[in-house]
């Protein structure tokens, strides 16, 4: 008999096996995603309040042991109902143990192939929360059916190999997207799936915009807002392009196009994409998560998205830059102060912390780089 413990994460507590994490467990709970469910409980708040919605049907699609719908119901007062999902019974046992434990009052369970499930609810749900052990692509096209009108969809990608340009062809046979394994590849890879979201909901006449999304550890994570209707799903498409890169001088560029030569050394382009060439996510939104957060390392996290989220171009990583280009730089503080002063916008990324994001050209990084 598999031993049970309870566990207290947000306001619920929860029923859990314990034990390594596997995806061949029968019913895996993951601590290391807490951080991930928090920012997600923040912006199931943050989207009620900032779109005017009225009560919202909230679809935990694949919950294992149902922490995060368990949280939704508990920490959102939005929520008129969770849909909590698994095809594995062992797992329906251990929900319907944890939604009575937290005395969840409004739901229903089922036990489908979550495709199946989100068919059936076609233009019904508010939110469809898909967070797989691997890719989410195989249920972006029923969640694209099931979404109402002025949405929420919130996807987690674990496959990060194939986003990140370690498996390509796996990147290509999941995502139809090329991938570039270089220093920026974790933005890349948070690219290729935001634009994959975007292409599968404009099949439906959907458009798809990020309000937030970043990486994290082992998984990228995106939430963002369904709207339907041609004029949509077109304004989306138009932010799909391609990031190109030189592997000599560490040019880099979001464009709509696939350039083949770097304009700054005149050694040919490689290429990423098709991906999302806007935004990663909404400054103003995350701003409205921010009135909802109670702890401090989120807030700081929430903070950097917010100030990068401001300027759209790629992040540069200051000591790969420096190495391809032979400069021998000072600290990267002094840098983003002078490029500041210069009047260029300038900020840190969640992605890592040897790189900034900012709006200068790279003859003008290069310079400034090189005053000490």
């Amino acid at each position: 008999m598999v031993k049970e413990k309870k566990i207290i994460e947000g306001s619920s507590e929860i029923v859990v096996y314990p034990g390594e994490v596997k995806k061949s467990d029968d019913v895996f709970y993951n601590p290391s995603m807490k951080f991930n469910r928090d920012l997600s409980v923040l912006a199931l708040k943050a989207f009620f309040h900032k779109y005017d919605k009225k009560k919202m049907v909230v679809v935990d699609g694949l919950s294992a042991s149902g922490i995060r719908g368990v949280r939704y119901a508990k920490e959102c007062d939005c929520v008129s109902e969770v849909v909590f999902n698994d095809l594995n019974p062992e797992a329906v046992k251990l929900i319907r143990k944890n939604v009575k434990l937290n005395s969840v009052e409004n739901f229903e369970i089922f036990s489908k192939e979550l495709n199946e499930l989100l068919y059936s609810f076609r233009n019904k749900i508010d939110f469809v929360d898909i967070d797989p052990f691997g890719s989410p692509v195989y249920f972006l096209d029923s969640a694209a059916v099931a979404l109402y009108n002025n949405s929420m969809l919130g996807v987690t990608a674990t496959d990060t190999a194939a986003l990140s340009g370690s498996s390509s062809r796996a990147c290509l046979r999941k995502y139809d997207s090329k991938p570039l394994k270089v220093d920026m590849m974790h933005e890349i890879g948070l690219r290729i799936l935001i634009g994959s979201i975007v292409r599968r909901l404009a099949v439906y006449e959907k458009g798809f915009f990020p309000l937030i999304s970043f990486s994290k550890l082992h998984y990228y994570r995106v939430c963002g807002r369904a709207l339907n209707g041609t004029l949509q799903s077109d304004k989306a498409l138009k932010s799909i392009g391609f990031m190109v890169y030189c592997q000599k001088c560490g040019y880099r560029k979001l464009s709509l196009e696939r350039l083949d030569i770097c304009c700054d050394c005149g050694s040919g382009l490689s290429y990423a994409g098709p991906l999302w060439i806007g935004k990663l996510g909404d400054s103003s939104f995350v701003s409205k998560m921010k009135s909802y957060c109670k702890d401090e390392d989120e807030l700081k996290f929430l903070d950097v998205l917010l100030n990068e989220y401001k300027i759209n171009s790629p992040m540069v990583d200051i000591h790969v830059f420096s190495k391809m280009n032979k400069i021998d730089f000072g600290r990267t503080r002094n840098i983003m102060d002078r490029l500041s002063g210069l009047g260029f916008c300038v900020s840190r990324t969640h992605i890592s912390p040897t790189a900034i994001r900012t709006d200068a050209d790279f003859g003008t990084l290069k310079k400034v780089m090189k005053k000490k």
